[in-house]
C-alpha cells in the first residue's frame, strides 16, 4: 500500500521574505551621560531617528452574577483582560 503525502498545510500559506532594505543610518553609539541611543550616518552627522510614544495600558473585565430570582447575587468581575494603546 503506497501512502502518498502532499505538503503540509502550513507550507501552503507561507510567502516569501519581504526584501530587507538597509537601515536608515549607518552607527549607532550610546551616549554615556543621556544613556540614549545616537544614529550616525555615513559622514558622521547625528540622525533624528523621531520620536517614540507612549504606551497606555487599558483593562476590560466581565462580570457575571445578578439574573433573575428571588434573591439575586452581586455582579463580580470573572476575569480581566490588559490591552496595550500606543500613541
Amino acid at each position: 500500500m503506497d501512502i502518498e503525502f502532499g505538503m503540509p498545510w502550513g507550507l501552503t500559506r507561507m510567502t516569501d521574505r519581504l526584501p530587507a532594505s538597509p537601515p536608515p543610518y549607518y552607527g549607532v553609539v550610546l551616549d554615556p551621560v543621556s544613556q540614549t541611543a545616537r544614529f550616525y550616518d555615513r559622514q558622521g552627522l547625528v540622525i533624528d531617528m523621531g520620536r517614540h510614544g507612549t504606551n497606555k495600558q487599558t483593562s476590560t473585565a466581565s462580570k457575571s452574577g445578578g439574573g433573575d430570582g428571588a434573591r439575586p447575587q452581586p455582579q463580580t468581575n470573572d476575569d480581566s483582560t490588559t490591552d496595550y494603546e500606543s500613541d
